[in-house]
């Protein structure tokens, strides 16, 4: 089971996507540059036109963010997202190269900015949210 991230990692996080909401465009747009170079098959999950698809990724991280932070009181909604992304086809193997995915699009955009211990708490925090969110995807299979 993956560890809450300590305040420490909670504040870093705070920071860092402070920082993405600067050009959230690029951020977005590597993501899912980096997702499809490493799973072209998942590109058939989205839709040709990714404009709102970026947008809804970059909500989604703010739901993460959010979800870390209070993951008590966020555990709704974090098992709607994972019974809805289950519904669109999403298994438990995706979400290590989801997080992945992220983690190199966040090194890219913010360079310098981007240290070991960033690189740890959004792991923490896409390995803590995907946990959660994968045991809704397994639920209901036999």
């Amino acid at each position: 089971m993956t560890p809450v991230p300590s305040s420490e990692q909670v504040q870093l996080l705070r920071v860092s996507f402070a920082k993405i909401l600067g050009n959230p465009k690029h951020i977005t747009f590597e993501f899912y540059e980096n997702l499809f170079r490493v799973r072209p098959d998942l590109r058939s999950l989205f839709p040709s036109d990714m404009t709102e698809q970026r947008k809804k990724f970059l909500d989604a991280l703010r739901m993460l963010l959010g979800a870390v932070q209070r993951l008590d009181s966020m555990e709704g909604t974090v098992r709607v997202l994972g019974e809805r992304h289950r519904k669109m086809g999403v298994c438990p193997a995706y979400f290590p190269v989801l997080r992945d995915a992220f983690i190199a699009a966040l090194s890219e955009e913010q360079c310098d900015d981007f240290t070991e211990e960033v690189r740890v708490a959004w792991s923490l925090c896409f390995d803590l949210i995907g946990e959660k969110m994968m045991a809704e995807t397994l639920q209901d299979v036999p």
